[in-house]
Parts: structure tokens; C-alpha cells; sequence
């Protein structure tokens, strides 16, 4: 299974105006029924506002308790992108 996080701007609730920000994808790839072990691609589009240039990367994280929110397993992974994108 793929989780899929998108992050939009949407300037002054104008949806024709959206625009994507950055990206994760966040694959189960093993572990056992309490812990599982996943898999992502995170990145950044071009934004002219904050100077980040378009970045992709990849990176793991093992033994995630299953009986966490789906959002502490997004937090993990959105800190790892925000160091990765520090790095640049």
C-alpha cells in the first residue's frame, strides 16, 4: 500500500489558481502486524517565493508502531524531507 501526501497552495481560497508545493509517497515495504518498516519519495517544486529549488530524494523508516495515527508516520517523514531540504 501507498499513503500519498500533497501540500497546495491555494492563493485566496482560488482553486483555478492551486498550485503543488511538494509531494510524498510513503510505501509499506514489511515489518510485522505492530511495526512496520516504509519506503518514501519526498520532494519540492520550484517556488520562487521561499528561493527553494525542485528536489526529489529518498529515505527509509523502520519499525513505526502500527497503533500510532497515520499522521505521526507523515510527521516522520515530513521532518526528514525539511532536514534533507536544509542540506541544499
Amino acid at each position: 500500500m501507498t499513503l500519498r501526501v500533497t501540500v497546495e497552495l491555494i492563493p485566496g481560497g482560488q482553486e483555478r489558481f492551486i498550485r503543488t508545493l511538494a509531494r510524498a509517497e510513503i510505501s509499506n515495504v514489511g515489518g510485522s502486524p505492530w511495526v512496520g518498516d516504509y519506503e518514501f519519495t519526498v520532494g519540492e517544486e520550484d517556488n520562487d517565493l521561499t528561493a527553494v529549488r525542485a528536489w526529489t530524494d529518498t529515505g527509509r523508516i523502520e519499525k513505526h508502531s502500527r497503533a500510532t495515527s497515520v499522521w505521526l508516520l507523515v510527521a516522520k517523514v515530513a521532518m526528514w524531507a525539511h532536514r534533507r531540504s536544509q542540506e541544499d
